[in-house]
């Protein structure tokens, strides 16, 4: 039992460094490739609890005269305030551009996600298949 935990942690400590070595550049895994494959940004964000009417006219303003960021998929707002951005965007620092511009205004939880069809062979890779 204690040699198949070490095995799994020995498992682990190698995906991790070939996930850092794949964020950081140093790819020699095509497991690891994101050639090809589109960088999607879900982008949820909340008004500061300090917004007031006024902010809130201000953050229209500016929403109207930038408009939606290139490669915006969808944009929901929630009925109880906040909402999503879906944005396919290559560039991270485009997305933190546009979140920066609207920070005096809105709060943001901001997620890169991969396709399914680019972890599932970084998944099968750590579980050895």
């Amino acid at each position: 039992m204690l040699s198949r935990r070490r095995s799994a942690a020995a498992d682990l400590d190698n995906f991790a460094q070939q996930a850092h070595d794949w964020v950081c550049g140093d790819v020699n895994s095509d497991v690891f490739s994101m050639e090809g494959n589109i960088m999607i940004w879900a982008i949820n964000y909340d008004a500061k609890p300090t917004l007031t009417k006024a902010d809130f006219g201000a953050l229209m303003t500016e929403f109207g005269t930038r408009g939606e960021l290139p490669g915006t998929v969808c944009h929901y707002a929630f009925v109880g305030g906040g909402g999503i951005v879906i944005v396919d965007q290559d560039d991270p620092a485009a997305v933190y551009a546009a979140i920066l511009a609207y920070t005096e205004w809105l709060d943001f939880d901001v997620r890169a996600a991969l396709p399914t069809d680019a972890t599932t062979p970084m998944i099968m890779s750590y579980l050895g298949a």
